[in-house]
């Protein structure tokens, strides 16, 4: 098994409108995308003291989507083509793990040293799984 890993910092950069694009962009490639708002996730967290605790760390988070493509879509160039147009964009790639079977990219999105989206892109031979947590976020 290759296991490559390759973490790079994050530049202060962001696009010119700072504006999250993740979401509409798994949308418009047509891959099936849920969005969850930040407030119920808070709410649901209310359940049990274990995830009361976690609960300060999603103060800023505005929404979550999971995109979940279709088994018939051919995952490796869906996700280049997804990778390419946030890079275009001005997100930071802080990790990527590449293996024989698998590739996962996170990448983040910066307005004056706050998270505006956190991205998380999972590949593997069958399906592709993207996760964007949208917000400001310290």
């Amino acid at each position: 098994m290759i296991l490559a890993i390759s973490v790079i910092s994050c530049s202060s950069s962001y696009n010119k409108k700072g504006r999250p694009i993740a979401t509409n962009l798994f949308r418009s490639e047509q891959v099936t995308t849920y969005t969850i708002p930040g407030f119920l996730i808070r709410y649901a967290m209310l359940a049990t003291s274990e995830t009361r605790e976690l609960r300060p760390a999603f103060k800023g988070v505005s929404s979550v989507s999971i995109a979940v493509s279709d088994p018939k879509i051919h995952c490796n160039s869906l996700f280049s083509k997804i990778n390419f147009t946030l890079n275009s964009h001005n997100y930071n790639t802080l990790l990527e793990i590449i293996d024989d079977h698998s590739n996962v990219t996170l990448k983040v999105l910066l307005e004056e040293n706050r998270v505006r989206e956190l991205v998380i892109l999972i590949e593997d031979e069958k399906s592709l799984v993207c996760v964007s947590v949208r917000g400001k976020i310290d």
